[in-house]
């Protein structure tokens, strides 16, 4: 097929329009073609890309960075009206200077398990993240910034926390075959699975695959429900009085899902000791789940 009969999507119209066509339709409409086009095959590298400030910013390895007036005039330049494309790229640029290939979710929870998967410092990490979040206590800043930033700290111990148990979990799990089997035969989720008897060889060749898919998309603060699965696979028991983490990740909760509000309508206020004590334990927490991998 010539690249000028392409089809191409208008979601306003919720018509098809062959790319050398759409010369024929008003400005808006050209428009809302070229934008959906290229929503469809780029996006914001602050959406997937990884970033790392030593290295200068973005790291792409999806490839880019890509110029949306570039991408739009290859595309388009042959059809569109140069005053569509121009009012498109002004919009685009005013999100993003800069663009990348739009990752597919199984790219991108590939480069995530391969980056869990390579960690087998995940204490010496959390530790490295918690000593950082400490530096930035030291900040002097008024009492209204003050609590921005420790509640913004505050959520960042929490992720640090559900990092580590994901982190130590996959990447022991998934390096031993008896600790797979063992995972798949232990979880409830795994075991109520139904499927027709002739797809049982697509399923074990799978299994690997099906498991990463499970362990990445798990809610890795909900410690009930990962206490389970660490002790019913790698026999590793939480401390028994969780109440404090419970209460800590509740009031997570408040301050990523309720703009920092309690259900009642108060404000969260975080302090910093309170803080301190949120590293202090998660560190501790951390250490005891760590002796049991150096058994």
């Amino acid at each position: 097929m010539n690249e000028s009969d392409k089809i191409l999507y208008c979601p306003e119209t919720e018509k098809e329009y062959r790319l050398k066509d759409i010369n024929k339709l008003d400005s808006n409409t050209q428009k809302n073609i070229m934008r959906n086009w290229f929503y469809s095959n780029f996006e914001d590298p602050a959406e997937n890309t990884p970033y790392e400030s030593k290295e200068g910013g973005y790291i792409y390895i999806w490839g880019g960075p890509f110029d949306a007036k570039e991408v739009l005039d290859d595309m388009f330049a042959n059809y569109a009206s140069r005053e569509s494309i121009n009012e498109l790229v002004s919009e685009l640029e005013s999100e993003s200077a800069e663009w990348v290939g739009k990752v597919s979710s199984e790219a991108y929870d590939e480069y995530f398990y391969s980056v869990i998967y390579d960690n087998y410092e995940f204490t010496e990490t959390l530790k490295n993240n918690l000593n950082n979040l400490k530096k930035l206590l030291k900040i002097n800043l008024s009492p209204k910034l003050a609590q921005y930033m420790y509640k913004m700290l505050f959520v960042n111990v929490i992720t640090i926390l559900e990092t580590f148990l994901s982190d130590a979990f996959i990447s022991t799990v998934l390096r031993d075959e008896q600790l797979l089997k063992d995972f798949v035969r232990s979880n409830q989720d795994f075991a109520n699975r139904k499927f027709p008897l002739n797809e049982i060889f697509d399923r074990v060749d799978n299994i690997e695959k099906d498991v990463k898919t499970y362990l990445l998309e798990l809610n890795w603060h909900n410690l009930a429900k990962v206490e389970k699965v660490y002790n019913s696979v790698l026999d590793i028991d939480f401390p028994k009085n969780m109440k404090f983490f419970y209460k800590a990740i509740a009031k997570r909760h408040d301050i990523v899902h309720r703009n920092g509000k309690t259900k009642g309508g108060s404000d969260v206020l975080i302090t910093r000791d309170e803080l301190i004590e949120l590293m202090d334990e998660v560190h501790t927490f951390a250490e005891g789940i760590d002796n049991f991998f150096n058994v």
